[in-house]
């Protein structure tokens, strides 16, 4: 089961470049080269060398024309947390090859994971348009509509565009099963709900591909926290802001989870949800909408400021588990909130959300 995983979800598979150069027709020394720089790509990316991955990329794309090139180079930027720069370059491609329906695919994903499925959605019936009969596009439609979002209903030649390459792959974690999310608050220090622990051995993995192991360092069964200590440190895009004030009636919350899998073999990109505040129980939880995602996703405001984390009531209903009761019980390493006024982009939100928002592994 893992090895016949492992093949279909390779970053730069040769299906990948079989298909990416349906449209580009080059020399057979060219197809050597690519071929080529694809597999050194790879490699970089799995021992978590990015910069040197788009340095090789961008020299090689200086030198000829290839989608493939041009796709893995939006990988890369993936793979670095570089989301608005992978974003604006899938654009590009998709702008540049708009006659090969293939470059919507990849667009398409990175807008709806950003928060922007309309847009997505949009792009794929206009694609869809030109090209009635493309199973993959149809297929991509049918996820985002059905609301499950998940990659492994789309054909498998597909499925490895769609996700980041697992950093320095390991076969211990290989027995685990994803439990749930957690939230990064500083580069050591990761905090998920009480109620889904249930072992001792912890993974944590970042939307970049970066897996490490975990401690339990406190637990709070009162208020639903448990404190994780990171074996090694995860980077941050920047610091954890937390919000000054409990979450609001109607506001507006952005939810940057994962959705239920348990193929640990295989990194993922979170997705970020837009939902609206319900109202709060008397455990002062505040309700949401959103139901695809493990517990334990951070939830942020338009501020770009933490204001809690998800958890599932007893009724299976989603809430929001405010930064506020986490902070009363543990000390947090965070910075001061963002002023009121301030407001990001959900492209800022998602960015620092590829490091922040885990998936949980336990065996």
């Amino acid at each position: 089961m893992h090895s016949h995983i492992k093949i279909v979800f390779t970053l730069l598979s040769l299906v990948w470049f079989d298909l990416c150069f349906a449209g580009t027709p080059l020399t057979p020394e060219q197809t050597a080269t690519v071929k080529q720089v694809l597999s050194q790509v790879q490699q970089h990316l799995q021992h978590g060398q990015a910069s040197q991955a788009r340095s090789l990329l961008e020299q090689t794309a200086n030198a000829l024309h290839s989608e493939a090139i041009e796709t893995a180079l939006i990988l890369t930027h993936m793979q670095n947390g570089e989301y608005s720069h992978a974003l604006s370059a899938a654009a590009h491609t998709q702008a540049e090859h708009v006659n090969i329906a293939d470059t919507c695919l990849l667009y398409a994903w990175l807008l709806s994971i950003g928060g922007q499925t309309t847009f997505a959605n949009t792009l794929l019936q206009e694609n869809l348009a030109r090209f009635p009969e493309h199973q993959s596009l149809r297929s991509m439609q049918s996820l985002l509509q059905g609301g499950t979002w998940n990659t492994a209903q789309l054909p498998k030649s597909e499925i490895a565009k769609f996700q980041p390459e697992l950093v320095n792959p390991e076969k211990t974690y290989l027995n685990a099963s994803i439990i749930g999310s957690a939230t990064l608050l500083d580069t050591t220090h990761a905090v998920m709900p009480y109620s889904l622990l249930s072992t001792k051995k912890i993974w944590l993995r970042n939307g970049l591909g970066i897996t490490v192991a975990a401690s339990i360092e406190k637990t709070f069964p009162a208020q639903n926290i448990a404190l994780l200590k990171l074996a090694s440190p995860i980077a941050m895009a920047k610091p954890i802001h937390q919000a000054d004030a409990p979450p609001k009636l109607g506001g507006l919350a952005y939810i940057v989870g994962y959705v239920k899998t348990n193929q640990v073999d295989q990194a993922y990109w979170p997705i970020l949800k837009t939902d609206i505040i319900g109202m709060p129980n008397t455990a002062q939880h505040w309700t949401l909408h959103v139901r695809q995602f493990y517990s334990g996703a951070p939830v942020w405001n338009d501020a770009g400021a933490l204001i809690g984390i998800t958890v599932t009531s007893d009724n299976g209903n989603t809430e929001i588990l405010p930064i506020q009761q986490m902070a009363a019980a543990i000390d947090l390493n965070t910075e001061s909130a963002y002023h009121a006024h301030t407001h990001v982009s959900m492209q800022d939100i998602y960015e620092q959300a590829l490091s922040t928002s885990l998936q949980v592994m336990a065996e």
